[in-house]
């Protein structure tokens, strides 16, 4: 049964000898797998009355199980009336194409003036996701990067979802622009990221306390002082992207965190330093667009494709460049 705070569930002879976590997901307790692996290191998951803080305790038959999830929290997140674009819309889930500068979620000392905090006033979100701040929050875009994301309305397709994130169903796809032109015209970058050893606040290519990280690319558009760029998810590291382009030595575009601000960027040739100063103008953030989405329906199981047109500054900047090429391939018409 389940209520506000507590679920209980009694293992049958068939579902014994799986670990908990997994046992719980496959009965479809209404929350992520990584969630409930939170919720027992958290001592919140008794099992024949007994608090147990490992993840890896495997079931017995006639187990009964108590799963206490936390309250509600003691300041709750308000709804504001912040403008946002709607792609798509059911009882299960929403798509939201995200401009740049709008923060996901609220975190502590910063609760308000958020995606979250705008989608509580458009809608409604039961699901309560990983933790408080963050209902309905299956995959998350940096402040500074636009574009297309999905969030889920109800606990039911916040698990699935989570789920698919985790398995890699969810095909993202982004655009950028990068400084310089790069050798290859595509490929994949398989390099490890964690946690810069120098700057705690930066993520980095390292060996130390990492995780697997894996990106497909393709080069788009050669331009001059920067190219257009194709950028394919495998994994969903922390800044990967950018973490990634910038190991390429062509970080992205208005990336202060990843060189991307830099007077003389790495990649360009001093033929294209020219237009270093315009593009700068031209896009005051990371020039990083999540422009598809696709993934089965968590609940309807229909097969659902969205995009979101490039964003307007990095647009803009490929109007410049795209002028600035036709420019130096045909001088006489301009």
């Amino acid at each position: 049964m389940l209520d506000e705070k507590y679920y209980t569930k009694l293992v049958d002879t068939h579902q014994s000898k799986l670990r908990i976590d997994r046992y719980l997901t496959s009965v479809k307790v209404p929350t992520s797998r990584s969630r409930l692996q939170k919720l027992i290191k958290q001592g919140k998951v008794k099992v024949n009355n007994e608090v147990i803080t490992s993840p890896h305790y495997y079931v017995k038959y006639h187990d009964l199980i108590e799963i206490e999830f936390p309250k509600p929290p003691v300041f709750p997140l308000q709804p504001e009336q912040i403008p946002l674009k709607i792609i798509y819309e059911d009882e299960y889930l929403v798509v939201i194409d995200k401009p740049a500068g709008l923060v996901v979620h609220p975190a502590k000392g910063n609760r308000t003036g958020t995606l979250v905090n705008a989608l509580l006033y458009h809608t409604s979100l039961s699901s309560q996701g990983e933790d408080q701040f963050r209902p309905g929050i299956v995959h998350r875009l940096d402040k500074n990067t636009s574009g297309a994301m999905v969030v889920a309305k109800t606990e039911q397709s916040y698990r699935i979802l989570s789920e698919m994130v985790g398995n890699r169903e969810i095909t993202r796809i982004y655009l950028c622009l990068v400084w310089g032109q790069p050798d290859k015209e595509g490929g994949t970058v398989e390099a490890p990221i964690g946690r810069s050893r120098i700057d705690r606040k930066k993520m980095a290519v390292t060996s130390f306390n990492s995780k697997t990280a894996k990106t497909y690319y393709e080069v788009m558009v050669k331009y001059g002082a920067a190219s257009l760029v194709k950028c394919q998810l495998q994994t969903g590291r922390t800044h990967q992207i950018r973490v990634h382009m910038n190991y390429l030595g062509h970080p992205i575009l208005g990336d202060e965190t990843y060189g991307g601000t830099a007077k003389f960027p790495p990649g360009v040739k001093r033929k294209w330093s020219h237009q270093i100063p315009q593009l700068s103008q031209l896009v005051r953030r990371q020039a990083l667009h999540a422009t598809y989405l696709n993934f089965q329906h968590p609940i309807t199981k229909r097969h659902m494709k969205f995009k979101s047109p490039l964003a307007g500054d990095i647009k803009k900047a490929c109007l410049y460049l795209n002028q600035q090429r036709k420019a130096i391939l045909d001088p006489q018409n301009n």
